[in-house]
């Protein structure tokens, strides 16, 4: 978490092994004490910013077609369970049948949180060991950002599954759903663990206390992006 320019999606782009351009990292990322680049491919899924979908195809076409790339060991029965499995789970089974869409289509089709939860079906179909999500509720109405939390929550819990997602500026509700949270500022880490901890741990460093009223994640945000904090 952390304002616009923070890193959060160089960080995110780092863990996947992915690189960025202009970006030094250096370093060893493991899943599970595996390396990232010992995995095998396919085991660490990344959910980018913007929707990458076809969108003349459905959520089940589009998983059916992932599963098939990715699964090919797998029978099609099999893989034909997993999809429905997926769409019941993302609660995408209204539209399962109905059209993506998009800007490059026209426009219409999926809302943004079901074009959001289509996305992370096509990631998840897959199996894959760590789903990273850049910015995974943004453009979100409240409601559908903590359905593909809370989603996001579960299916990972489920499966022991890493989800890690870089947000802006998430709600009260969401907030409190993290198992653990970093916070960047700068390029800089500046908070990593429990996040009802986090405003203490950076009022300890020079932050003001979080105000009456205030949501905490407010308030972190407010304070990365304007509070210059004691090394």
């Amino acid at each position: 978490m952390g304002p616009s320019g923070a890193g959060k999606t160089s960080l995110l782009e780092a863990l996947a092994g992915h690189g960025s351009s202009g970006l030094d990292a250096s370093g060893e990322v493991t899943v599970d004490g595996v390396a990232v680049g010992a995995l095998p491919r396919g085991s660490v899924a990344v959910v980018p910013q913007e929707s990458v979908l076809p969108e003349e195809l459905t959520p089940r076409e589009a998983m059916r077609f992932a599963a098939a790339l990715r699964l090919r060991r797998v029978a099609d029965a099999d893989r034909a369970t997993l999809v429905e499995l997926l769409l019941a789970q993302l609660s995408l089974g209204a539209v399962a049948d109905a059209r993506i869409g998009g800007r490059l289509a026209g426009g219409g089709g999926l809302s943004g949180g079901e074009r959001r939860r289509a996305s992370v079906g096509v990631a998840l179909v897959g199996c894959p060991r760590a789903v990273l999500l850049d910015e995974g509720l943004s453009g979100l109405d409240g409601h559908s950002a903590l359905l593909v939390a809370s989603l996001l929550c579960a299916l990972g819990a489920k499966a022991d599954r890493l989800v890690a997602l870089s947000v802006h500026q998430p709600s009260s509700h969401i907030f409190q759903l993290f198992d653990s949270l970093v916070l960047l500022g700068g390029g800089r880490l500046l908070y990593r663990g429990p996040p009802l901890a986090a405003a203490a741990a950076l009022e300890r460093r020079g932050a003001p206390a979080v105000p009456l009223g205030v949501a905490p994640a407010d308030h972190l945000l407010h304070v990365l992006a304007t509070t210059p904090l004691d090394t």
